[in-house]
């Protein structure tokens, strides 16, 4: 099939990502984007999700078109709901880049789930870079950090966040940031600067939780305050919750 300039631009975006939102690529591409045709020539499949609208991904045969335009070979996402997740992993990264924040390293799924299996083209946390103007107050206070050492899973860098960005089974809930922050908490203290946990919604639930975490961790601070080595250290909040609403 010969493709023309707009349907290789929309195959080209879907394929760089892994999965995107029909409202993504609308956004970026403008209102004549040809994906509803890409996906009757087989080239992308379409997913209709209740959070995010359509889903698109690539299909075996859109696989090997985007390799044959980039000379990259295509990530292997096709299942609905890892086409999901990427999808809305994508809008918790482009929503962060929007803030000044710059991604250092993508953590991929291992294989079979098991320790040292093969990595997959899944990814389940994201290690960021605050903002420079964040970064600068943080190392003008804390001076300056060791290096992002690339291919390390568990990282203590100053100004090195982890976020965290699911749909799979609704997305995070209570009892999975509570998991999250049980394994990062002693991140959180070398990062100096919070977890970013990214959801579609705040839930009442989360909202309570994340409350009775930072009313607890403030206090708990507090109590601290004479055996910090400075007086004026800032507070760290141990998580930001992000909330993220996709282009419809």
């Amino acid at each position: 099939m010969q493709l023309s300039e707009a349907e290789q631009g929309a195959l080209m975006e879907v394929g760089d990502f892994g999965a995107v939102t029909a409202g993504r690529l609308t956004e970026q591409l403008g209102t004549r984007t040809p994906w509803r045709r890409l996906v009757t020539a087989g080239l992308l499949k379409a997913c209709r999700t209740q959070r995010l609208g359509v889903v698109l991904g690539l299909t075996d045969r859109g696989a090997r078109a985007y390799t044959e335009l980039s000379g990259e070979p295509a990530p292997y996402v096709r299942a609905p709901g890892s086409l999901t997740d990427r999808a809305f992993q994508v809008e918790a990264l482009s929503a962060l880049k929007a803030e000044g924040y710059r991604l250092v390293q993508a953590d991929r799924k291992l294989g079979g789930g098991v320790r040292g299996g093969a990595p997959t083209d899944l990814f389940v946390r994201f290690h960021l870079r605050v903002p420079e103007a964040q970064m600068e107050a943080l190392e003008a206070y804390w001076g300056e950090g060791r290096p992002f050492g690339k291919g390390e899973t568990y990282q203590a860098v100053l100004g090195h966040p982890v976020l965290y960005a699911s749909l799979s089974g609704n997305g995070i809930q209570v009892s999975g940031a509570r998991k999250l922050l049980s394994q990062h908490a002693g991140h959180i203290t070398e990062w100096r600067y919070p977890l970013l946990i990214a959801v579609p919604e705040e839930t009442r639930e989360m909202r309570a939780y994340l409350r009775r975490v930072e009313a607890e961790d403030r206090a708990r601070w507090g109590r601290y305050a004479a055996s910090r080595t400075r007086a004026d250290q800032p507070y760290i909040p141990p998580v930001r919750l992000l909330v993220v609403s996709p282009p419809q």
